[in-house]
């Protein structure tokens, strides 16, 4: 009995053994996006440049935009040290059918490089929006191959934001310029009568950063839920409007914007109508005003008026159906005169 537990043990013991080898040696695979307005799907990102030092993020650091282009990195103890050699630099990465991360895409733009020390300062540059990333990268036991995916998002403000674990600089960014906007929703019951604000709470304004060539809004529990679709993919869809207009005391809507074009769009809670509009504002001239004029008498689904796409579903065809005629009531039974009374 001893001996067959002995044996049992040494088993397990080799077995295990196969099993671990603790290797660090690990081919990062970095797979790069870009995403150039917040409303934009990422898509694949090719040119980027990327390296690996053996080094702490919180030891070393990189001055500049050109440092990451050079590949220099430099002490944050000392400010006269700096490294200039990285560990490995990545390479076009190629592969058919389907990657070990179970993605099946073509690797357009993936670049590919060996790590194996801990800890790894991984550095990311992308020179066509003259953005550079970098990374805390632990090592990885027994994983041949690491897929990481980066984002790169120029159109972010800030010089510096963190996405994920990752950190992304930009030191050519500007403030934009903002431009102070006005809204001027009204209504009208009939021709005869007059303009009128809408009391607060009746009317929603909100604009997205966004082209109306691209996006559309679907349904009136769409716009006023402020959902956006896009034309050429309705999977896509944004729900957070970049600007929103907040009513003054002078029954105007005011809303600071830093974008052009923009998709302005209102909504009357009242009657169930919205609208919508493109507009181009100069971000550095006057201050606009846009007018909206609800008109509540057409019978019309959609007009065009002033700018403004119009729409009242009150009158799409789907709910100007006709009414199914109603079944013919049957005729009475008339009885028998020939039947034997009982």
């Amino acid at each position: 009995m001893k001996l067959r537990f002995l044996y049992c043990m040494l088993a397990a013991m080799l077995f295990s053994g196969c099993l671990k080898d603790n290797s660090t040696a690990t081919t990062y695979v970095l797979k790069p996006f870009v995403q150039a307005k917040s409303v934009d799907q990422p898509e694949p990102l090719e040119g980027i440049r990327l390296y690996t030092y053996a080094v702490d993020t919180t030891s070393w650091q990189i001055l500049s935009y050109d440092d990451a282009l050079a590949g220099v990195i430099t002490s944050k103890q000392n400010p006269q040290e700096q490294q200039s050699e990285p560990a490995a630099v990545g390479t076009p990465y190629q592969f058919t059918g389907t990657a070990e991360d179970g993605t099946s895409a073509e690797a357009v733009g993936w670049l590919q490089m060996p790590i194996s020390r801990q800890p790894q300062m991984v550095v990311a540059v992308d020179p066509s929006s003259r953005l550079f990333a970098y990374t805390m990268q632990e090592s990885v036991l027994n994983v041949p191959f690491l897929y990481v995916s980066l984002t790169f998002t120029p159109y972010k403000e800030g010089r510096c934001y963190k996405s994920g674990k990752w950190v992304l600089r930009n030191d050519f960014y500007n403030p934009p310029a903002k431009l102070k906007a006005y809204v001027d929703p009204k209504f009208k019951t009939t021709p005869e009568a007059a303009e009128e604000h809408y009391a607060n709470g009746q009317i929603k304004i909100y604009a997205y950063a966004a082209d109306t060539t691209d996006w559309k809004i679907k349904s009136y529990e769409d716009a006023w839920a402020s959902r956006i679709t896009l034309k050429r993919d309705e999977r896509q869809q944004r729900d957070e409007p970049n600007f929103i207009g907040y009513a003054e005391e002078n029954g105007k809507y005011g809303m600071t914007i830093n974008s052009t074009p923009i998709m302005l769009v209102a909504v009357d809670r009242v009657n169930k109508i919205y609208a919508y509009t493109k507009q181009t504002p100069d971000l550095e001239g006057e201050e606009p005003t846009w007018n909206i004029l609800f008109s509540l008498w057409p019978e019309e689904w959609i007009r065009e008026e002033n700018g403004w796409t119009i729409i009242n579903e009150k009158f799409s065809p789907e709910n100007q159906k006709p009414d199914p005629e109603p079944e013919p009531e049957p005729e009475p039974e008339i009885p028998d005169p020939n039947t034997d009374k009982q």
